[in-house]
């Protein structure tokens, strides 16, 4: 890897694990001791500290959807099979980079000024993840029951999905359980989708 390119990867690293304690609490200072880098360098690629915070965000995001597509198969799989796939998957990202989850949570929960708008653009942009992105619409949508609206039942499906993602991250987080998170996810998301597939679907289909 080229030098440069490295060191701008160190200081993406060290920030995404600062930024974790908060926007006005993180410090460049500690930024740029984590990474090796001089200060000049850091404003050299980042102008200012909310651009930096700007690019952890998009870095992280593009981390996860990358795992996504990387890791699953979509050409066999019915929609509810898959949007379980994805969800595990997810949880392989979370374990392997457990300071990008600490910095969505922080994300999330804050409510520092300074982060506010990106908050809406990340909840934007996990919910068109469930709703528009071609690898569910690549799923096996042929299994749904004909007497239901299939938009309003892709709809309740998304709801459902992100609610249960929030309240599995608010009920193991004092023990940062969610880092063993597939096991945990499998034991507790496998029998919902189950009912799902019994609700929505014209025939059982087993995970």
């Amino acid at each position: 890897m080229d030098d440069l390119i490295e060191k701008k990867e160190r200081i993406l690293q060290a920030a995404i694990s600062e930024f974790a304690k908060g926007y006005r609490q993180a410090s460049t200072d500690h930024i740029v001791e984590v990474s090796g880098v001089s200060k000049g360098l850091l404003f050299h690629y980042f102008t200012s500290k909310k651009l930096l915070y700007e690019a952890c965000i998009k870095r992280v995001e593009n981390a996860i959807l990358d795992q996504i597509h990387r890791e699953l198969d979509f050409s066999h799989m019915d929609f509810l099979t898959l949007l379980y796939e994805i969800t595990l998957e997810k949880c392989e990202y979370i374990a392997a980079y457990p300071d990008h989850i600490r910095f969505l949570m922080n994300m999330y929960r804050s409510d520092e000024a300074e982060i506010q708008p990106y908050k809406q653009e990340l909840l934007s942009t996990y919910a068109k993840a469930y709703d528009h992105v071609a690898f569910l619409k690549d799923a096996d949508m042929s299994l749904f029951r004909e007497d239901i609206n299939l938009d309003d039942a892709l709809l309740s499906i998304q709801y459902f999905v992100q609610g249960f993602a929030e309240a599995f991250l608010l009920r193991h987080e004092k023990q940062e359980m969610y880092l063993q998170a597939r096991e945990l996810i499998e034991a507790e998301l496998k029998p919902l989708i189950q009912l799902m597939k019994k609700l929505y679907y014209k025939e059982r289909r087993e995970l």
